[in-house]
């Protein structure tokens, strides 16, 4: 099944990629100090996706706001990995390091795979919920939220 869903992607039905991304932050909580990416994990087979975006006017002109859905995500991934308790880097069962560690923070990174020929736009997202399996259904869904990410 998961071969039969990157086929999607070979041939251009699915233009978008999605990672799972860490950052450290060298100061005392999230948004202190500097922050440094310390994993980026990409999400495969790649997801079916539904983005809803819109612009916003704000005092500094516009911004793009929105939401994202995730759909059909691989069962063997849990919901510890993808609401970004569980760091992949670590031993099974080892918690993400803002436990004792660093502050940690974690966010899905959304882009085209430039097969258009534009520029590729970045898209950072957070958790609007947990994720969830629909009734009868064996894989995730993932709502998420769009944010600025500089």
């Amino acid at each position: 099944m998961n071969r039969l869903r990157q086929l999607a992607v070979k041939f251009g039905l699915n233009p978008y990629r999605v990672w799972l991304v860490w950052f450290q932050w060298t100061g005392e909580q999230i948004g202190e100090g500097e922050r440094q990416e310390v994993r980026r994990e990409e999400i495969l087979p790649t997801p079916e996706l539904t983005l809803n975006t819109r612009f916003m006017w704000m005092n500094a002109g516009r911004v793009e706001d929105g939401q994202f859905m995730l759909r059909r995500v691989d069962p063997t991934l849990g919901e510890a990995l993808l609401s970004g308790k569980l760091h992949p880097g670590l031993v099974t069962g080892s918690p993400c390091p803002n436990e004792g560690g660093p502050p940690t923070s974690f966010l899905f990174l959304v882009r085209e795979d430039g097969r258009s020929g534009d520029d590729v736009v970045e898209r950072w997202f957070t958790l609007a919920s947990m994720p969830y399996r629909r009734a009868g259904a064996l894989d995730w869904d993932v709502q998420l939220t769009q944010v600025m990410h500089q």
